[in-house]
């Protein structure tokens, strides 16, 4: 495949293709396409979808961001979270629901347990920083943590969240991607 036709899960798979069961947490999983394509690309990988699949409060930074998911209604999110349950439950033994606000869903997860972190939710800079801070305790030294929206014009301030947290310590790829590998 081409590289300019990679997809984020691509650009996911190819960070943990080599490790027989990885642990991965998609964090902002809107309607679960991407959890299932990781799940179908690599039959061994283990997959928390973390997501509160509602609107954020009216006075959130989220909802004051330019990320687009902040318009949906209520019915996108109840059809969303529907999806994302059909699809943990058709992978029951390696796909797992936390639903609720990111960080504090990271408090469920022991720290230096995970192999990829990917972080596409709160793309206000102060939410993309507060779930960075949250999550990469969580990482394995040698893993990743990275995430979608990099310099993205119209998806709030994920760059400068990014940029400030691990300077020139990250790895741009495809589909405005990018990871940093923990140290």
């Amino acid at each position: 495949m081409s590289k300019s036709k990679l997809k984020r899960w691509d650009e996911i798979y190819s960070r943990v293709k080599n490790i027989k069961a990885p642990v991965v947490v998609e964090v902002g999983v809107d309607n679960g396409k991407l959890s299932k394509q990781l799940l179908i690309k690599h039959p061994g990988l283990i997959l928390y979808m973390v997501d509160w699949w509602q609107q954020p409060p009216k006075d959130s930074s989220y909802a004051k961001s330019d990320a687009s998911i902040v318009t949906k209604n209520k019915e996108y999110f109840i059809k969303t979270y529907e999806n994302c349950k059909a699809i943990a439950n058709q992978y029951k033994k390696r796909c797992m629901i936390l639903r609720g606000e990111s960080a504090e869903m990271a408090g469920n997860i022991p720290d230096g347990s995970l192999d990829l972190v990917f972080i596409d939710a709160d793309h206000s800079y102060e939410g993309c920083r507060h779930d960075n801070i949250a999550w990469l305790p969580k990482v394995k030294k040698g893993g990743w943590i990275g995430g979608h929206d990099y310099a993205h014009p119209d998806q709030g301030e994920v760059k400068r969240a990014v940029d400030e947290l691990y300077g020139k310590e990250i790895v741009l790829g495809e589909n405005r991607c990018w990871f940093h590998k923990v140290k």
